[in-house]
C-alpha cells in the first residue's frame, strides 16, 4: 500500500498534495510534474521532490480521494462506526452498513462524472478498500484523501459482531504460610487438585480462540493479497513505463511530420506562386 509520505501535514508539499490528489485521475501525471517544477523555481527543492515521488493512485483509490473530499461527512461516519465495532458496540455495524451504501452509490457517480465505468468490479474494489479504511477507523499510513493504492481489510471485518465477555474475577487464593515448626523432613501436603474453569471462563477461552484463528487466517491471506498486488503493481509500473516511452516517440514523430507538412505547404505556395507569375 501507499506509504505515508510525510508526518506533516503543512508545507508546499502537503499543499500541492492535497490539490493532486483532488484533481481529476487523467491529468494526475501533467500536473506533478508542472507543480514539482514550480516548487523547484521557487527554491524548494524537497518539497519539489516530495511532489515528484507521490505516486499515481489506482482509479478506485482515487475515488476513494475523492470520496473524503465531496462526502467527508459519510467517510467520518463510517471511519467512527469501524472504531465503534473495535470497541465492540455491535449496533455499530448497522451504522457502517448504511455508509458504505451511501458511499458505494456516490463512488459511482464519480466514476461515471470523471469517464470511468462504474462496473460491479471497479465498484467493489471501492467497497472493498472503504471496508479497509473503517477497520482501522483512519487512512493511515496514508494522509487523508491521499491514497495511492486499493487496500484489504485486516481481518476485523470477520470478527463484526463478536465479543468478548469481561473476565470472571479468579477465586481468592489463601496466602501460603511457612510453618516454622515444621519439621525439614515432614512429608509434603497433598496437592491441591486445580479448578475446573467456570462456565463463563469456558467460554471466554472458546471465543478468544475462535478470534485468534480468525486473526491468523485473515493475516495468512492478507499476507498473499499483499505478495499478488506487489507482483501486479511491479508489472504495471513496467507497463507505464513502455507506454509512456512509446506515447514520447509518437509526439516526436507527431512534430516532425507536422514540420515537413508545414515545409511541404510552403512549397506548394510557392510553386503556385511561380505559376501565377509565368
Amino acid at each position: 500500500m501507499g506509504g505515508r509520505r510525510s508526518s506533516e501535514n503543512t508545507g508546499p508539499a502537503a499543499e500541492a498534495g492535497e490539490a493532486l490528489y483532488g484533481m481529476p485521475l487523467a491529468a494526475f501525471t501533467a500536473e506533478r510534474k508542472r507543480l514539482a517544477t514550480e516548487l523547484a523555481r521557487q527554491g524548494a527543492a524537497d518539497a519539489s521532490r516530495a511532489v515528484a515521488a507521490m505516486g499515481k493512485p489506482s482509479v478506485s483509490a482515487w475515488v476513494v480521494n475523492q470520496l473524503h473530499r465531496g462526502a467527508r461527512d459519510d467517510v467520518e461516519a463510517l471511519l467512527a462506526a469501524g472504531r465503534r465495532m473495535r470497541a465492540g458496540e455491535v449496533e455499530a455495524g448497522r451504522d457502517q452498513r448504511a455508509a458504505l451504501s451511501r458511499l458505494h452509490q456516490l463512488a459511482a457517480d464519480i466514476l461515471r462524472r470523471d469517464g470511468h465505468a462504474a462496473s460491479p468490479a471497479m465498484l467493489r474494489r471501492v467497497t472493498t478498500t472503504l471496508q479497509a479504511l473503517s477497520a482501522i477507523g483512519s487512512f493511515e499510513p496514508d494522509l487523508p484523501g491521499q491514497l495511492v493504492q486499493d487496500r484489504d481489510p485486516p481481518g476485523f471485518d470477520l470478527l463484526a459482531g463478536v465479543t468478548v465477555p469481561p473476565r470472571a474475577p479468579e477465586a481468592e487464593k489463601p496466602a501460603r504460610r511457612a510453618d516454622k515448626a515444621r519439621p525439614a523432613r515432614a512429608a509434603p501436603s497433598p496437592a491441591v487438585p486445580a479448578e475446573e474453569p467456570s462456565p463463563a471462563e469456558r467460554q471466554r477461552q472458546q471465543r478468544a480462540a475462535a478470534q485468534r484463528k480468525l486473526l491468523e487466517r485473515s493475516a495468512s491471506q492478507a499476507a498473499k493479497r499483499a505478495d499478488t498486488r506487489a507482483h501486479e503493481v511491479a508489472g504495471l509500473r513496467d507497463e507505464v513505463a513502455r507506454a509512456e516511452a512509446t506515447a514520447e516517440r509518437l509526439r516526436d514523430a507527431l512534430r516532425r511530420a507536422e514540420a515537413e507538412l508545414d515545409e511541404a505547404r510552403a512549397a506548394a505556395d510557392a510553386a503556385i506562386r511561380a505559376l501565377d507569375e509565368a
